[in-house]
């Protein structure tokens, strides 16, 4: 069953994500041609785009939920959960190696007049990549798909989440009270975690960092989101106006912008769970506000996977090529604006083709997978 909301908070998420990389090029462009800089309200709003990712954090964690409390009558639960997993993201994923490996060998070749290999294609970063675990190796985690540092973290809750939700669930059926101290502890346990991960790799966290990217750090992200889903079978969120859903998220969006400009050494830390907390509060306005959902919002949604791979092709090469030409004619806010119109409208168009027959392909794939071990038991 669909819900135009998540679809509608998935586009949401990748509209934020393009921003982001959108402002780095633009402001990378207009530094180097002394063309001015974007406006500092433009750049704050930009900035805060990162958080895109934590808010489809958020929204996995909620719908795998979902997904899981309706699949009770399935054999082989656990086993068909990582194989949907697995052919929903690695396909996509897969050809993303491809596709970036060959814009690496052609910048070389622009740059050299001859094919080299790129650097950053050493043996060890492409196998941690193609086996997701590119979460614990700080050379390959973003050196071979832009991003892909977010698909290897929420590779690394999918490898828990059935046993988390299987003991979340069972506390939860005992009481509310208890589920919201198992949050806690599970929080303060990660905040160990952490620590103990900043230790072994002597990597202090820092906004965009190793240690930033890491399951570690961004646990928290995804409990709200399953802590969210809970209260909701529980009926325990009642409707609330939705100026007040609207004023929760602004109070608490407003906090991690200030906590963001802070030199706090933990900052980074409390960022990813306050910007998470404010997108419950946004979650729930735009599932009571029917109005809010967009048909074009909802399909970016739906192509938001596919658009979160490739994007940065378009951010940083094309949008950036093309603003570099223009760039003493628009005023800075204004070449941003292009940039990202650019940039989002050409991402869409290759998502429509990609995630007809890449992404949709794969999933058929694991389906058929698990409807042969269903037939085989």
């Amino acid at each position: 069953m669909k819900l135009d909301y998540i679809d509608s908070m998935r586009g949401v998420a990748i509209l934020l994500v393009v921003l982001v990389h959108t402002e780095q090029s633009i402001s990378f462009i207009l530094a180097r041609n002394n063309a001015g800089e974007i406006s500092w309200l433009a750049h704050t709003l930009a900035f805060y785009g990162q958080m895109g990712v934590q808010l489809f954090f958020v929204v996995s964690a909620f719908t795998l939920c979902l997904s899981w409390s309706r699949r009770n009558a399935e054999q082989r639960k656990v086993l068909c959960f990582f194989i949907r997993r697995l052919f929903r993201i690695a396909p996509q994923y897969y050809f993303g190696i491809l596709l970036y490996f060959l814009v690496k060998i052609f910048e070389n070749f622009i740059k050299t007049n001859r094919f080299m290999m790129p650097e950053q294609h050493i043996v060890s970063n492409l196998v941690t990549n193609v086996l997701f675990i590119h979460d614990f190796h700080p050379t390959g985690n973003v050196s071979i798909v832009p991003g892909g540092w977010s698909i290897a973290t929420e590779m690394s809750f999918y490898c828990i989440f059935p046993f988390l939700f299987i003991g979340l669930s069972k506390i939860a059926a005992f009481s509310e009270r208890w589920l919201f101290i198992a949050v806690l502890v599970l929080v303060a346990s990660n905040f160990l975690l952490l620590t103990a991960h900043e230790s072994l790799y002597g990597i202090r966290l820092g906004n965009n960092n190793f240690v930033y990217y890491s399951f570690s750090n961004q646990f928290p992200v995804f409990l709200l989101g399953m802590l969210w889903f809970f209260q909701q079978q529980k009926k325990q969120l009642r409707a609330r106006p939705g100026w007040l859903c609207l004023l929760f998220f602004v109070i608490l969006t407003l906090a991690a912008m200030l906590l963001m400009a802070t030199q706090w050494p933990y900052s980074f830390h409390l960022v990813p769970m306050l910007s998470g907390l404010s997108f419950i509060f946004l979650l729930r306005l735009f599932a009571q506000q029917s109005w809010l959902n967009f048909r074009g919002i909802i399909k970016a949604g739906r192509l938001s996977f596919s658009m979160y791979i490739f994007h940065f092709l378009f951010a940083y090469q094309v949008a950036g090529k093309v603003s570099e030409q223009i760039v003493h004619f628009l005023n800075p806010d204004l070449l941003l604006l292009f940039a990202f119109i650019l940039a989002l409208a050409l991402t869409m168009l290759a998502s429509l083709v990609t995630e007809r027959y890449i992404e949709r392909p794969g999933i058929r794939v694991g389906r058929s997978l698990i409807v042969r071990l269903g037939s085989a038991s």
